[in-house]
């Protein structure tokens, strides 16, 4: 018996040849269940219905098994992705995809940027809205507003409430010029959500300790716990320097271990060379 593409379908007596193109993993698998069907039953009848029945199991069984990972991840991919904003990780989804970027980052011998960012008076906007549907619909808002200053290697997810937290490739001041970009499409949601509040984001700047990336962790919850400690020293950098200077800032730990409210100089609004200064939180 040979099963392949174009192949028939012989059922009682009947011959069905199918008029529709196969799914490619459909009839790959299928074969690949028929071949195993007939060495786990090497007794049955060697007639055309005994045939034509295997067939078609091997078939249905093809069939259900891909419509099953298909399914798969889909529901991963819902559960990777933020329920405000599926334009960006959720908490899952950055443990699962900082993974594969951790190993790239090992591999090419690269460091990273950790940004840790979070929204001003978000908790005042919330409070006054008759619904938390305006609060979820904000928090979306700033997701979408972050990710469309971001390059297309850069990674965003929303850990929970209004935290976020931003992977970057690059060297510490790019970083800051990335974190300023980000700072500047946030601080515009208060006009795009027509509200008095006035919504803007603070940002904490650190450089990825290159022990995280080096590491060969033994678990998931290893490595996540790693990461936890670097999001926990961005966000106390983040209030150091962003929230105590009056919010809609940015602080940053420079290579000294000193934490410093970063301060980006642009001459024009479109100024191709902004200069980065610093001062004391």
């Amino acid at each position: 018996m040979v099963y392949s593409e174009g192949y028939m379908l012989e059922t009682h007596g009947a011959s069905k040849e199918t008029t529709q193109q196969e799914d490619p993993r459909v009839t790959e698998l299928a074969a690949e269940l028929h071949s195993r069907l007939i060495a786990v039953l090497p007794n049955l009848p060697d007639d055309n219905k005994t045939s034509a029945d295997l067939l078609n199991l091997a078939h249905q069984l093809a069939k259900e098994q891909v419509a099953l990972k298909e399914e798969n991840t889909r529901l991963q991919q819902l559960i990777d992705r933020d329920p405000y904003n599926d334009e960006i990780y959720s908490a899952i989804g950055w443990n699962r995809v900082m993974k594969d970027k951790l190993a790239k980052l090992r591999r090419d011998k690269q460091g990273a940027v950790l940004i840790a960012f979070d929204l001003d008076h978000f908790g005042d906007y919330n409070d006054i809205q008759k619904s938390h549907i305006e609060g979820d619909m904000a928090l979306g808002l700033a997701g979408q507003l972050a990710k469309s200053v971001l390059r297309p290697t850069d990674l965003i997810a929303r850990l929970h409430g209004d935290e976020f937290e931003v992977l970057v490739d690059t060297d510490l001041e790019t970083a800051i010029l990335i974190a300023e970009r980000m700072r500047k499409a946030i601080s515009g949601m208060s006009v795009l959500l027509k509200t008095s509040i006035p919504l803007s984001a603070s940002f904490g700047i650190v450089r990825l300790d290159r022990s995280i990336i080096e590491t060969q962790y033994r678990s998931d919850e290893e490595r996540s716990n790693a990461l936890d400690q670097a999001y926990k020293l961005a966000d106390h950098v983040q209030y150091v320097g962003a929230k105590e200077v009056g919010r809609n800032s940015i602080g940053v730990m420079l290579d000294s271990g000193k934490i410093q409210t970063a301060i980006v100089n642009v001459i024009g609004v479109a100024d191709p060379h902004p200069t980065i200064s610093y001062r004391e939180p």
